[in-house]
């Protein structure tokens, strides 16, 4: 099992980009940084957008399963169930490992 973002918070989008260079697939990458390291991290109360789990959201522009670059282009970012105003600063290094979810 491959998993990013579980170790230091770096750039998950960048660590998802190499990962799918390597030869994996675009939703595979984007699975390892969101379900596969919740999984990979022993959590079950996140990973999924499922209820009873913890869940912060990002909303990018674009698709991310056809463009991972995408994942750069935060639209809206939920946080601890509180939407974050747009341009407050918050990216996707400011989540939980495994919230995207896919």
């Amino acid at each position: 099992m491959i998993a990013t973002g579980t170790d230091s918070g770096g750039d998950i989008v960048l660590e998802m980009q190499l990962i799918h260079e390597a030869g994996l697939s675009k939703l595979e990458a984007i699975r390892a940084g969101t379900s596969r390291a919740a999984e990979t991290l022993g959590r079950t109360d996140f990973g999924a957008l499922e209820v009873g789990r913890v869940a912060d959201l990002v909303i990018v522009e674009g698709r991310p399963d056809q463009d991972l670059a995408c994942l750069a282009n935060v639209w809206g970012v939920f946080k601890a169930g509180e939407r974050q105003p747009v341009g407050s600063g918050a990216t996707t290094t400011d989540l939980a490992p495994a919230a995207m979810a896919i």
